[in-house]
């Protein structure tokens, strides 16, 4: 699985044995090149595996070597999954877990000659495990081999004092551990990049304004209905002549108020639910399997809620499923 942050920057993860059936170089192209990332761009990999194929490994550290790469030991990094872990510019240890290194090993049957091939390619195998090691854990060949004639199991404190590994990746909270991430989105459930939230506020702080610039135009034309309404009284009382035409004048009138009422209600609850979002977006989402079943599905909140004629139905609808509505509501 492979995700894209906004810079175009990538998160991988290589959770798996390495081979053709699980982690393997052929899908982990076919991931690079349809999202998009660029080469050289930051790549951080994340890495659970037993190891498997050496050469499938080799392959996806070829692979892996055209980013700017930092490893990311979820759990545990061995034998040919730490070769794709130490061949990173950056590796990091989560607390718990374990890097292993190892001599190769393979299966043979055949006469005598086969198994000799056999131990002399697993040589050359090792040998140029051993030219990877070495970018980490320093020009000293024998102690390498040796480590691997041990098959040497590293803790997160005993890599990074041979140099395998450079520090440990802290427990963080999902706000510290996504850099850029500082708010909640309540209307769409999910955390947001800084300028994803500068622009949320921009957005929420226009909508605002716009409400309140409305509220004072509707304002203003009730007052002049108001006035207009008032006229038209006095011109009733003065000419009962024209008594009905008067009244069907004062109707028209009274419709076009009642219009401008609702439309100022309206906007009043639009700047509220606009408001409530605002306030809402430090505040967690219910996200849990409970959560979930509980929660009502609208084809449209915002419409069902504006449908709602009843004035105490209406507010008790809105206070209960605010961040639908807020979802739902028309933008601009």
């Amino acid at each position: 699985m492979m995700t894209l942050d906004k810079d175009g920057n990538g998160t991988l993860y290589l959770y798996g044995a390495i081979s053709e059936w699980e982690v393997n170089a052929k899908d982990l192209n076919r991931t690079l090149q349809s999202s998009g990332i660029e080469k050289g761009a930051g790549l951080e990999i994340h890495i659970h595996s037993p190891g498997g194929d050496v050469f499938e490994g080799v392959t996806i550290m070829s692979l892996l070597s055209e980013y700017a790469t930092i490893a990311v030991v979820d759990g545990l990094a061995a034998s040919a999954a730490s070769v794709i872990a130490m061949s990173c510019d950056k590796v990091e240890m989560r607390e718990g877990s374990q890097m292993m290194i190892h001599n190769p090993w393979s299966i043979a049957i055949g006469e005598s000659k086969e198994m000799r091939k056999t131990a002399d390619l697993l040589d050359s195998i090792r040998d140029q495990m051993v030219g990877v090691y070495k970018r980490r854990l320093g020009d000293d060949e024998d102690k390498i081999k040796s480590m691997l004639d041990d098959e040497t199991w590293l803790t997160p404190d005993e890599a990074i004092e041979i140099g395998a590994c450079d520090a440990k990746r802290e427990k963080q909270l999902v706000a510290a551990m996504l850099p850029n991430v500082c708010k909640l989105d309540a209307s769409k459930s999910r955390y947001l990049y800084q300028p994803e939230a500068d622009e949320y506020d921009q957005r929420i702080s226009a909508e605002l304004t716009s409400s309140y610039d409305q509220l004072a135009k509707n304002a203003q034309e009730i007052a002049r209905l108001t006035e207009e309404r008032n006229e038209l009284q006095k011109s009733l009382d003065a000419e009962s002549a024209n008594k009905q035409d008067l009244e069907a004048s004062i109707a028209e009138t009274d419709t076009a108020l009642q219009a401008a009422r609702k439309e100022v209600a309206d906007l009043k609850e639009h700047r509220d639910i606009a408001v409530r979002a605002a306030e809402s977006r430090h505040q967690p989402v219910d996200t849990t399997e409970d959560g979930r079943k509980n929660a009502p599905t609208f084809a449209n909140a915002y419409e069902e809620y504006k449908s709602i004629e009843d004035g105490e139905k209406r507010r008790e609808f809105f206070r209960t499923h605010q961040n639908e509505i807020f979802k739902h509501q028309p933008k601009g």
